[in-house]
């Protein structure tokens, strides 16, 4: 196990994943279920640029097609 490998995994476990969960269920407890569970689908979008910020990762027309209906989505199903 290496240096990066274990801070990778730090980040992953202790980071990401609970103050992920901490957000969830923080927002349950201020807003109607169907909002937060739309809120969900932005996980991919976010995925994405997290990846092109450290990872140089290349984003793509098809990418931004993506976001675009992802975004609307969200935004139409969490409308009041």
């Amino acid at each position: 196990m290496t240096r990066d490998f274990a801070v990778g995994m730090i980040w992953l476990v202790l980071i990401a994943r609970f103050l992920a969960y901490a957000v969830y269920y923080t927002s349950l407890r201020l807003y109607p279920m169907a909002k937060v569970s739309a809120a969900i689908y932005l996980s991919p979008p976010i995925t994405m640029l997290w990846a092109w910020l450290l990872f140089s990762e290349p984003l793509t027309a098809a990418m931004f097609a993506g976001l675009a209906v992802t975004l609307v989505g969200v935004w139409m199903t969490s409308r009041g």
